[in-house]
């Protein structure tokens, strides 16, 4: 039986404020449905597995992985779950095709009368605008897999049977794009062995950012989704009993150290290919590098027309909590 994606997120620890909440009468005519898809799938013939690379992006939360995203689908060079496939979360194989026909074909405008010619790269806390733009898509893992409280922690690995559905799931998107599949996969961040050994031909995009700059958005995030500091925002680490009683700013920066050391140990011993590292402050200086690399990887020879830079959204930490956290990482990587 498929886990509940709608099921609220464990790792949470407040109540989101109101601009952030969920939308009851939507959740509950998405899991119907949902549902529904999910007992028809056997009607639709459909791919076992992929035949291009499939790209995840991995890392901590506030990291830039969403801008990283919203970029990579404006290059054309990838597939990716839009915010209108996501609706159909048990079955994205006729979440596709409805992008496809809702929006992509929709060359009469009947359906999506303006269509925005380039993504303005704009979102909040991960979540973009438009049908065509970027979901994180974290109903697709939350359908094959239940988490603890930790997101180290799964609950119930699927069958073998289950597991099958998820690679025709991403060869399904495929198909329909007809370009290799980018997910962000974040929630996946201590069970990379297990996405490689589902997609042997895959690529880890590991976005990272200077650390105190990232503890500092972390801690706004918890403000602006919560409205308060001290509510818990984002992926719980594996070592999250031993950082709770802590002060805020040394919860964020043990959060992000402490990611940042899962996802470097999933991706140990993968050939140096199929690892690229995507430093924030890299990536918005030339992200054209990222792409020539992306590319050759993918095999693609489209030349990159996007934005030569973006701008650092980074604020400066002051000098006290830079110190905290030098002294953090320092007992953190004695330990």
């Amino acid at each position: 039986m498929a886990a509940d994606p709608n099921a609220l997120n464990r790792w949470e620890s407040a109540q989101r404020a109101p601009r952030h909440a969920r939308d009851p009468e939507l959740e509950a005519a998405l899991r119907t449905l949902n549902d529904h898809l999910d007992r028809s799938r056997h009607l639709l013939p459909r791919p076992l597995l992929p035949s291009k690379p499939v790209v995840f992006v991995v890392g901590c939360a506030r990291g830039g992985s969403t801008l990283l995203m919203q970029w990579l689908a404006s290059t054309g060079l990838v597939a990716y779950p839009t915010n209108l496939l996501s609706r159909f979360y048990k079955d994205p194989y006729v979440g596709a095709l409805i992008h496809r026909i809702l929006y992509d074909l929709d060359h009469k405008g009947e359906v999506f009368p303006t269509k925005p010619d380039r993504s303005d790269f704009r979102s909040e806390l991960g979540r973009t605008l438009g049908a065509n733009a970027p979901h994180d898509f974290g109903y697709l893992w939350r359908n094959y897999f239940t988490f603890g409280a930790l997101q180290s922690d799964l609950v119930t690995v699927p069958d073998a049977d289950r597991l099958t559905g998820l690679q025709s799931d991403v060869a399904s998107m495929e198909l329909v794009f007809q370009r290799p599949v980018m997910l962000k996969a974040m929630e996946m961040n201590w069970h990379i062995p297990l996405l490689r050994k589902l997609f042997p031909d895959s690529v880890f995009l590991f976005v990272q950012r200077e650390l105190n700059a990232h503890a500092a958005s972390i801690l706004k995030a918890r403000v602006d989704y919560f409205g308060d500091e001290a509510a818990w925002y984002s992926y719980k680490p594996a070592e999250y009993e031993s950082i709770r009683a802590a002060a805020p700013w040394e919860q964020v920066v043990s959060q992000v150290w402490y990611t940042n050391r899962a996802v470097q140990r999933g991706l140990t011993g993968l050939p140096d290919k199929d690892v690229i590292k995507v430093p924030y402050d890299h990536f918005c200086a030339a992200p054209s590098e990222l792409h020539q690399k992306l590319a050759s990887r993918l095999g693609s020879s489209s030349t990159y027309e996007g934005p030569m830079s973006f701008k650092i959204s980074d604020r400066p930490v002051d000098a006290r909590r830079a110190e905290e956290s030098r002294q953090l990482i320092e007992r953190l990587s004695a330990a």
